[in-house]
């Protein structure tokens, strides 16, 4: 009996520690599906929330003569409470720069190629890239590219009634809708 009892002794503690081990590697089991859940919750492939959308334009008729003697009579599509402007020469401006919206006329035709040549200059130094999305001689179109963000330009020659126009937004645009809102405009020029 004291043999039987001397044995339980010994093999009592080797019991309870591989008992002990045992509730160990749950715990490590337990801890690793927690971690593979929490990787999981991460998706680090997951799409960055989109941007809000931009507020649409609402554009009236906006009269060009504050701009000069020049566009006395003449009327354009703008955004509502846009200023105009005759800062820039002889050139009518639409500006509302909250709205994202800054569209010149420029009484005359341009050349596009050489504005081309000019764009290309500008963005020669490598930190963004130029593309030229349309290049025509009645329009060139291109959007420039830095890191995080994008440009939309344009520069269009038309005719108004018997006026050749450049017509053009001042400086990039944040989007797309902008710069074909811009374009719509150009198109409303018009002498009354």
């Amino acid at each position: 009996m004291r043999a039987i009892a001397s044995s339980l002794i010994l093999t009592l503690p080797l019991f309870f520690a591989a008992g002990c081990d045992k509730k160990a590697d749950d715990k490590k089991s337990d801890d690793k599906k927690a971690d593979a859940k929490s990787s999981d919750d991460k998706q680090p492939d997951a799409k960055p929330p989109e941007a809000p959308a931009e507020p649409e334009l609402v554009m009236v008729e906006q009269d060009l003569t504050p701009a000069g003697a020049d566009w006395a009579g003449w009327v354009a599509q703008g955004p509502e409470g846009a200023k105009v402007m005759g800062d820039l020469g002889k050139a009518a401006r639409i500006a509302a720069g909250k709205q994202d919206f800054d569209l010149l006329f420029v009484p005359t035709k341009t050349d596009l190629a050489e504005s081309k040549a000019l764009v290309e200059k500008a963005n020669a130094d490598g930190t963004t890239k130029v593309a030229f999305t349309s290049d025509t001689p009645e329009l060139l179109e291109w959007t420039v590219t830095g890191e995080g963000w994008t440009s939309y330009n344009f520069q269009m020659n038309m005719k108004a009634g018997e006026l050749e126009v450049t017509c053009k937004i001042l400086n990039g645009v944040k989007s797309v809708a902008r710069r074909d809102a811009h374009k719509a405009a150009c198109a409303t020029l018009a002498k009354k």
